[in-house]
């Protein structure tokens, strides 16, 4: 008695948490509501600062405000604990709706079930077997299909259906939805995203968490071969690319470029194009002019004495200032003549009058700078998930747009010696009133042209 009672317990409460599911996470109040909230979120992630810096998280902690805003994750949005129960009850919620209609779907493939939408009835004096093929004909010609036939002597029953796929566009959107939110929620989860930067000539593979700053090592590291920037006559950067090659275990195992807008991807890690930074200089071209009037031009390299062409004078770079000033680029050099004491001079770019060193006059030319590319790290796990999901929509909206499922049923049946019943029943899932009409008038066309 005990068991049988506990038993009898136990479906009782499965039977109450279906009945609260289906309450609850099928009301349309829920979706509309679960809409809502996430289009206050996406304009609080629109509108307040995202990814704010790790000294930006401890100033804010200094006010009420910052500490509520850490509280309720303001400063990530998309990755708050809230927004992903949000996309969780999203996803329930749309279950539970499929589910709930998934039955009368499957009873409507099946062709158990028939909703009609209208009724037409006519009588007719002739026998079943002189209209039946009419009637039949006539409806093949609107429904572009032949019936399924069922008849005995008194009574035949002519089936059309037209457009089954259409049944399949409610289901797949809902589904389509729910995948793109999990693909939502698995990058959320277990993708990431951080900021490195590597001098030319140079390889990385330590870089920073964002928002947490925490670092990280990438599975490959990342070798600038070159970086390239290119001008507008203005003066604005144009375009900045990376020449990089991946190199795992030792191996080369990627090489391309990596420019705004063009990520390169390996591995699922997207490396994206951010920004650059001037580090150093490669080089500086100096033109020089003896006293005899011969030109010459010599290349200084940071930190490397370099003797002129003529004499015991020799000079190393010491500094350089890309243009912040008014006259424009600027270059210390050390002088070393002889015995004497070294000394240092300023050459800028934009001066008309050379600089007297030794023997010759000197000019600033040009400089080759040496960059560090900031790249950009994104790694999603969910994209793939994501773009199914996202094929599936638009194939559901397809189906559902560009489809219209309809059923006809006529079933002719002999009502006494002299009487037959003629009665049309369809459905529509669009222009209801234009496919009565039309049914209605071949139909009785059909019949009185016999």
């Amino acid at each position: 008695m005990d068991v049988s009672t506990s038993g009898h317990r136990t479906s009782e409460t499965r039977a109450s948490f279906w009945d609260f599911f289906d309450r609850t996470f099928t009301s349309i109040r829920l979706a509309i509501f679960l809409l809502f909230a996430l289009a206050i979120a996406s304009i609080l992630g629109t509108v307040i600062p995202q990814e704010i810096t790790f000294q930006q998280l401890r100033q804010a902690q200094e006010t009420l405000y910052g500490r509520l805003a850490l509280i309720l994750d303001l400063h990530q949005v998309y990755r708050s604990w809230w927004f992903l129960l949000l996309l969780v009850l999203l996803c329930l919620n749309l279950g539970g709706c499929l589910r709930k209609r998934i039955p009368a779907i499957l009873a409507d493939w099946s062709g158990k079930r028939f909703k009609e939408t209208f009724i037409l009835t006519m009588e007719e004096t002739r026998p079943v077997e002189a209209i039946k093929s009419l009637v039949s004909d006539a409806v093949s010609g609107v429904m572009h299909s032949p019936p399924r036939i069922e008849g005995t002597a008194d009574e035949w029953r002519f089936d059309w259906t037209r457009h089954r796929i259409h049944l399949i566009g409610f289901p797949l959107i809902h589904l389509a939805i729910i995948i793109v939110l999990l693909g939502a929620l698995v990058g959320l989860l277990f993708g990431f995203k951080g900021a490195i930067q590597i001098r030319e000539g140079s390889t990385g593979s330590r870089y920073a968490r964002i928002p947490s700053g925490q670092p990280a090592v990438l599975p490959f590291e990342i070798a600038l071969d070159k970086f390239e920037l290119s001008h507008y006559p203005s003066g604005e950067p144009k375009e900045y690319r990376s020449e990089v090659r991946l190199i795992q275990n030792g191996q080369e195992v990627y090489k391309g470029a990596i420019r705004v807008n063009h990520p390169l991807t390996y591995d699922g890690i997207s490396l994206f194009q951010s920004d650059y930074k001037l580090v150093g200089v490669k080089g500086v071209a100096l033109s020089l002019e003896g006293p005899d009037g011969s030109s010459h031009e010599l290349v200084v390299a940071p930190g490397v004495e370099t003797a002129l062409p003529k004499g015991d004078v020799k000079i190393r770079l010491a500094a350089l200032d890309p243009g912040s000033s008014l006259r424009g680029a600027w270059i210390d050099v050390t002088i070393e003549h002889g015995k004497d004491a070294p000394q240092t001079v300023r050459i800028f770019q934009k001066d008309a009058k050379p600089t007297r060193i030794g023997d010759y006059e000197v000019r600033f030319k040009s400089y080759q700078p040496l960059y560090a590319s900031g790249l950009q790290i994104g790694y999603d796990p969910g994209a793939y998930i994501v773009w199914l999901g996202c094929i599936m929509l638009m194939a559901g909206f397809v189906v559902t747009l560009f489809t219209n499922y309809r059923r006809v049923r006529v079933q002719i049946t002999r009502v006494g010696p002299h009487k037959t019943r003629v009665k049309v029943s369809g459905s529509s899932r669009r222009m209801r009133q234009e496919f009565r009409e039309t049914l209605e008038k071949t139909t009785k066309g059909a019949i009185a042209s016999a």
